[in-house]
């Protein structure tokens, strides 16, 4: 299904058409051959863009999605706000034809006034580039939300189903015609809002009775009178037909429709050929809109207004959707009829459809035409890619007034292979470890290593101006007063370094068999990105954070509703003070953009990394949050500690330890994320026992006996220079 709804046809005409490629392909009638895509001619920008026109500036951040047509990049401007510019090389804009379509998709947008449409901002171009500017929507889409949960509940359809035929109502009473309407084009903003985006195939109707003949779309999606009915032409339905494929594949999982080739996608297409998979349980009413909206004859789709009147939005319909459910299905208490009624209206009302919505002041149908003829510069040549944007569309004085001083950058860090400890936010060599003492092999089996981020994969759009950390503080009513910790982690250390070590020394241990706390909090996943903004990682307790390079850290928590802004003290000696903040607080800048790096690790490692633990307590908002102390990357592991005392071991060969209760239990983890928990009396005891026994390796994992001695070994190692270190930092503050 993905590489299908990543690709669409625009301009195809022959019947039947012939199967498109990953992305839209033009063809070269004189050559024969394919030209290169349109959206590789887009090279990366640079990393401060100004706009030719007004001299805006804006800081280019990571790449969010590539088309056939365009690339779409993340970029901020000087207050810190951020948009997202999808990118048009002028390169590829060298004909009347791509220009003129290019210029009516961007008037178009700009002319979209709604709620559940992506905002419009403003469109500038550089010398090499024309950026249309847009809003943010920082959840992605519902293709990438129905990539990680498959299928969606009827309540979460009903949510998002009212706001897209909302928007969807205000295009055509505009006579627009959005023609590309799929799951990767309907965006999710920070509140779970839908957010219609991509014009890039929309058409004007210039009347009611007009009728279009192009055939395009996504495969998946297109309605049958646009395959097969070039004759008559098609109009507003086919966007009632999309919501149909829409629908069904949020509650089944996939398109009706769907197939590994094109063209038995369009066979399937053309005979009606579809049917409600087995093993899923669907309700009546959601079956029978679902055949109502796919009906093969134009003329008997129901109409936006009707939609909502059917059956199926009497059942139980949310408020809101919290950001959780990108990852697993939500939960309701106490969502009675009554109140799914009442949510269903105010829904319906915000979105404009449906009995009792005020229909919006559209202002009448757009229009390009004109703007298109009388204003577009002269055909670009390849060579000389002048002026593209008329000056009715790219004004001068620039819609955001986007100009000012460029954020100052943060320090590079040293070797990767160094302590950080935010106790003295000063990066420590690394811990030398006498081999022939501790009897660690001349290199553990390296089959991977930690994750760490490239430059094409940078979460932000700009490195990050270390400022004193007391400059970030905003007093507000909701904030809690700060706290200090109490407890020194110097001590913390003593006693985990001691127990190991006395553990390792002696044959029997009275820790043997006392009971372990199924609370342990370890890092399940982390991006090294230290040599420009800090360590970022995902708890076990669905909490996340970032420890920055100027020694602070932010901890938010997994709901998304408050964060610790926790600050150290350069004294070894002195405790941390930490501050909570609700997201609704205001802050200050420098804190802002820190919590925008924050949330940006957090979406990029529950993207690409996060994996569900198992059996693992979750965070309770009545708790304290864990974060982040020091970590240390050597040749063999890597190592954390954390603000509750655990100590982490991340092997190279991804086995993992993490001790807990100063030094006396460990969970031990496989590659395959396999758990167990004991003390590490009993888990030095079985490594002795099983030590040269090959049939009983499975029960401690590879290596068995030797190699799980030879890692203890190597922690009571690197915990000694730790702590031999600190105590001397200590002494000397």
């Amino acid at each position: 299904m993905e590489d299908l709804e990543n690709h669409r046809m625009q301009d195809v005409r022959p019947h039947p058409p012939p199967p498109p490629e990953t992305a839209p392909v033009e063809k070269d009638n004189q050559a024969g051959k394919q030209k290169e895509r349109a959206s590789s001619l887009c090279k990366t920008p640079p990393s401060l863009i100004r706009s030719k026109n007004n001299g805006a500036e804006f800081h280019r951040g990571m790449l969010l999605g590539e088309g056939g047509f365009a690339r779409c990049f993340e970029v901020e401007d000087e207050n810190g706000d951020v948009y997202a510019a999808k990118t048009v090389a002028k390169a590829s804009l060298t004909s009347t034809k791509t220009r003129n379509k290019l210029l009516g998709e961007i008037k178009v947008h700009q002319s979209m006034d709604h709620p559940n449409i992506v905002k419009f901002i403003e469109c500038f171009e550089d010398n090499q580039n024309v950026y249309i500017l847009l809003e943010m929507c920082s959840n992605k889409t519902l293709m990438d939300m129905h990539r990680r949960r498959k299928r969606f509940t009827e309540p979460e359809a009903r949510y998002f189903m009212i706001q897209i035929l909302g928007a969807v109502k205000y295009m055509h009473s505009r006579r627009v015609i959005h023609r590309d309407l799929k799951l990767g084009n309907i965006f999710l903003d920070e509140n779970m809002h839908v957010k219609i985006g991509d014009f890039g195939l929309a058409a004007l109707l210039l009347s009611d009775s007009e009728r279009k003949k192009t055939i395009c779309g996504t495969p998946n999606y297109i309605a049958p009178e646009v395959l097969f009915g070039k004759q008559d032409g098609h109009s507003l339905e086919v966007d009632i037909w999309s919501v149909g494929i829409i629908l069904y594949a949020m509650l089944c999982g996939k398109p009706p429709f769907q197939s590994k080739e094109v063209n038995m996608i369009y066979k399937k297409i053309k005979a009606h050929d579809y049917h409600f998979p087995e093993g899923v349980v669907l309700s009546a009413e959601a079956i029978d809109l679902i055949q109502a909206l796919l009906s093969k004859d134009p003329a008997d789709r129901p109409s936006l207004d009707m939609i909502v009147e059917h059956p199926f939005f009497h059942g139980e319909t949310p408020s809101h959707l919290p950001v959780t459910c990108l990852e697993g299905i939500p939960h309701w208490k106490n969502l009675t009829p009554s109140i799914s009624r009442r949510n269903f209206r105010r829904l319906a009302v915000a979105a404009g459809i449906g009995p009792g919505s005020i229909d919006r002041d559209v202002g009448g149908p757009v229009t390009v035409k004109d703007v298109i003829q009388t204003t577009a510069p002269a055909i670009v040549e390849k060579n000389n890619l002048g002026q593209i944007l008329p000056e009715c569309l790219s004004p001068k004085v620039s819609a955001t007034n986007l100009r000012g001083v460029v954020v100052s950058t943060a320090q590079e860090q040293l070797s990767k292979t160094s302590m950080r400890s935010t106790r003295s936010a000063k990066p420590l060599s690394d811990l030398p470890i006498n081999k022939a003492n501790t009897g660690l092999p001349t290199q553990f089996p390296v089959l991977g290593r930690a994750r760490r981020m490239g430059e094409g994969e940078v979460p932000v759009s700009k490195k990050v101006a270390v400022a004193p950390p007391t400059s970030a503080y905003v007093i507000s009513p909701q904030r809690k007063n700060p706290t200090f910790e109490t407890t020194e982690p110097i001590n913390q250390l003593r006693e985990t370094l001691e127990n190991v070590k006395r553990t390792l020394a002696s044959k029997q241990s009275h820790d043997m068999y006392m009971e372990t706390s199924g609370n342990q909090v370890y890092i399940s996943q982390w991006v090294d990105y230290s040599n420009k903004y800090g360590m970022g990682y995902q708890l076990s307790d669905g909490c996340s954070g970032v420890y920055f390079n100027d020694g602070t850290t932010i901890v938010l928590t997994p709901d998304v509703t408050y964060f610790e802004y926790i600050v150290e003290s350069h004294n070894p000696k002195a405790p941390r003070e930490r501050h909570q903040y609700t997201i609704s607080d205001g802050i200050s800048s420098t804190l802002k953009k820190k919590l925008y790096l924050m949330k940006h690790f957090r979406e990029y490692m529950l993207t690409n990394l996060y994996v569900a633990e198992q059996g693992v307590q979750k965070f309770s908002p009545d708790g304290q949050v864990s974060f982040l102390t020091d970590y240390l990357r050597t040749k063999h592991a890597t190592m954390f500690r954390l603000s509750s005392g655990e100590i982490q071991f991340n092997f190279t060969d991804h086995y993992k330890m993490v001790l807990t209760d100063g030094g006396r239990t460990v969970r031990f983890m496989d590659p395959s994320r396999n758990a167990v928990a004991m003390s590490v009396a009993q888990l030095i005891h079985r490594a002795r026992r099983t030590k040269g026994h090959q049939e009983q390796k499975a029960q401690l994992g590879a290596g068995s006996g030797e190699q799980i001695l030879e890692r203890m070994e190597f922690i009571a190692a690197t915990l000694q220079g730790w702590h031999d270190r600190t105590t001397k930092a200590t002494r000397a503050a």
